[in-house]
C-alpha cells in the first residue's frame, strides 16, 4: 500500500549578508568599516518520499546540477522539536525568528563573559605594574 505524500515542498529561511558598496578592500581597518546589508532569503525543497517517520526533502537539481540526489537529500524527522526545514513558509520563518533570539542569547553570554574577562585581565595589570612600583621604590 502505497502512503499518501501529504507535503510537496518543504521550506527553510536563512539570512546572508550582501555588501553595500564596491569599492576595493585596502586593509582589515577597511574591511570593518564596511557596510553590510542582511537578506532574508527562502529555500523551497521538494519532498521526494514520505515515510511514516519523517520525509526526505531535495534541493532542485538546477541549484546543486553536479550533486547526485543521494547527497542533495535531507531526512526531516516528524517528532524532532527543530527541523531543517518545515512544511509551511509561516512555521519555517517562526523557526528563523527563534533561532536569531537563540543565537542572540548566546553571543550576549559570550560577550558579558569576554567583558568580564578583559576586567581580570586590567585589574591583573594594574595589580603587578603596582608591585614593580613598589619594588622599585
Amino acid at each position: 500500500m502505497r502512503q499518501e505524500i501529504l507535503h510537496t515542498k518543504f521550506y527553510r529561511y536563512y539570512g546572508r549578508y550582501i555588501l553595500s558598496n564596491s569599492t576595493a578592500i585596502e586593509s582589515n581597518e577597511m574591511l570593518d568599516l564596511m557596510i553590510t546589508t542582511p537578506q532574508l532569503m527562502l529555500d523551497t525543497l521538494n519532498v521526494v518520499k514520505e515515510t511514516p517517520k519523517g520525509v526526505w526533502v531535495s534541493y532542485d537539481k538546477s541549484i546543486i546540477p553536479n550533486i547526485p540526489i543521494r547527497q542533495r537529500c535531507k531526512f526531516i524527522l516528524h517528532t524532532s522539536k527543530t527541523k531543517y526545514a518545515y512544511d509551511t513558509k509561516e512555521k519555517a520563518l517562526n523557526a528563523f525568528k527563534m533561532k536569531k533570539y537563540r543565537q542572540i542569547q548566546i553571543l550576549s553570554k559570550q560577550l558579558d563573559n569576554t567583558k568580564l574577562m578583559l576586567q581580570l585581565v586590567v585589574k591583573t595589570i594594574d595589580e603587578e605594574s603596582e608591585c614593580v612600583k613598589v619594588k622599585v621604590q
